[in-house]
């Protein structure tokens, strides 16, 4: 066997939750290791002590002055070793995660440099914010769509974001979708108790529509007294418990914090349903995995959701921010274990089409066609 062709997967690898990280993880432990050889490009910054809820632009100042200096550092350090590595390790394929922002303007940096280097490029959009990003870009969008142009394939989520990205890029757009192991919730069904237990679980837990579970939970608990919200994923939990603690609602909700591996999925095995009232997605990979456990979901009709839940088969749609339909849609769950069951095996049946193995192949055909070029 010849040598392994090289492939540079660049992207936030370090950060404690996110898609993109969630992303690279499994891409490097898939079936592509047998075929390439994987260099991962870890772009994380620093580790933000606290937030203040800024968004685009600004979120670079969510941690203070210090911690967005701190990240401009690590930025102008990671753009002055990527040249290195492309010398040293002299790839055939970079492929770069890339969200909105700031993410993406480093991004367009490690495509140009990719470019002169030779190597062929792929610019994989991910990011909840990608298509705010694009559509309030202004006197940018010029720029956006040379960076797009400037690559040799551009990946999309899903068929609806190849759709939008196709106004800025003119190349190849190929749709991949994030990637879920299936082969973990290949479990025997649980007796779960007598709780019923709804899962959020996700980074950025304001963007996720926590404060609409708040304001849902005590029309829930007013209809089936059961009912217990787990919370999990956030970094900085301790800022939303004050907003559960009026009333007789704080033995209604758990905080698991950050989770990940085996305890991630017992959380998931644990829950009875899934619930995702987004502002902003792209397509949410522990959505994916609840769906994968045998979940129901109720989410919101923001970014990929649609094209994977549809109305009252595999799960509820809502419009962000109606806390009102999500406490029905809630109740209409917890109170129906036949139609929980019907909507999970119809949700484990779908995943499959996500599995890790079948992204994988989706990547190597890129990755085949790119290095024939």
């Amino acid at each position: 066997m010849g040598e392994k062709a090289r492939v540079v997967l660049v992207g936030a690898l370090a950060s404690p939750v996110g898609g993109i990280r969630a992303f690279m993880e499994q891409i490097l432990n898939s079936k592509l290791k047998e075929r390439y050889e994987l260099i991962p490009f870890n772009t994380a910054r620093p580790l933000k002590n606290q937030v203040s809820g800024l968004r685009g632009y600004m979120s670079l100042f969510n941690a203070g002055i210090m911690r967005a200096c701190l990240g401009v550092a690590v930025t102008l350090t990671n753009l002055f070793k990527f040249p290195l590595v492309l010398l040293k390790k002299r790839p055939r394929i970079v492929h770069i995660n890339t969200s909105s922002y700031w993410v993406f303007w480093e991004s367009a940096a490690y495509v140009l440099l990719s470019k002169m280097a030779g190597c062929r490029v792929i610019l994989h959009v991910h990011g909840s914010e990608s298509k705010r990003f694009c559509d309030k870009s202004g006197i940018l969008r010029p720029l956006i769509t040379l960076v797009f142009n400037r690559t040799d394939v551009v990946v999309a989520l899903s068929e609806s974001w190849r759709q939008y990205l196709s106004g800025f890029a003119c190349v190849n757009i190929k749709v991949v979708p994030n990637p879920v192991n299936t082969s973990i919730f290949n479990l025997k069904a649980q007796e779960k108790g007598d709780k019923i237990r709804a899962l959020l679980l996700g980074s950025d837990w304001r963007r996720k529509g926590v404060y609409d579970v708040f304001k849902a939970a005590p029309l829930i608990v007013g209809k089936d007294k059961r009912m217990v919200f787990m919370l999990a994923g956030e970094e900085h939990a301790e800022k939303y418990k004050n907003a559960c603690t009026k009333g007789d609602m704080t033995k209604h909700f758990e905080f698991l914090g950050i989770i990940e591996g085996e305890a991630k999925t017992k959380a998931l095995t644990n829950a009875d349903m899934f619930i995702l009232p987004s502002y902003n997605e792209g397509l949410p990979i522990a959505m994916l995995e609840a769906m994968a456990a045998g979940l129901p979901v109720v989410s919101t009709r923001v970014g990929a959701i649609p094209e994977v839940i549809e109305e009252g088969v595999n799960g509820f749609l809502i419009e962000p921010g109606d806390f009102n339909t999500l406490a029905d849609r809630v109740i209409k769950l917890a109170g129906d274990g036949r139609l929980r069951r019907s909507m999970g095996e119809r949700n484990r049946m779908k995943a499959r089409q996500y599995d890790i193995n079948s992204v994988a192949d989706l990547l190597d055909e890129i990755y085949q066609s790119l290095e024939s070029r």
